[in-house]
């Protein structure tokens, strides 16, 4: 529960790097950090690295990558693409 409250209260500050950057940008340390918290968890020695990697992922994988997705498929109809 800890974790999720922390990445829910770190996802605002981190989304707004969608509003400075190209959303390929963002992907671009997004994957990384969500493939690196992957391999946390499954090494984890102790509760402590279990409880980071948890955020991470929650960080990374249940925040980030959904608004990177929403943010980019918004932008993309702005921009007039959809049909």
């Amino acid at each position: 529960m800890l974790a999720t409250l922390a990445s829910a209260a770190t996802l605002p500050w981190l989304g707004r790097t969608l509003d400075l950057m190209p959303g390929w940008k963002v992907v671009r340390f997004t994957m990384p950090a969500l493939a690196f918290a992957c391999v946390l968890i499954a090494i984890a020695p102790n509760v402590a690295v279990l409880a980071l990697s948890i955020y991470l992922l929650r960080l990374f994988g249940q925040g980030m990558m959904i608004e990177i997705a929403l943010t980019e498929t918004g932008r993309w109809f702005v921009a007039g693409v959809a049909l």
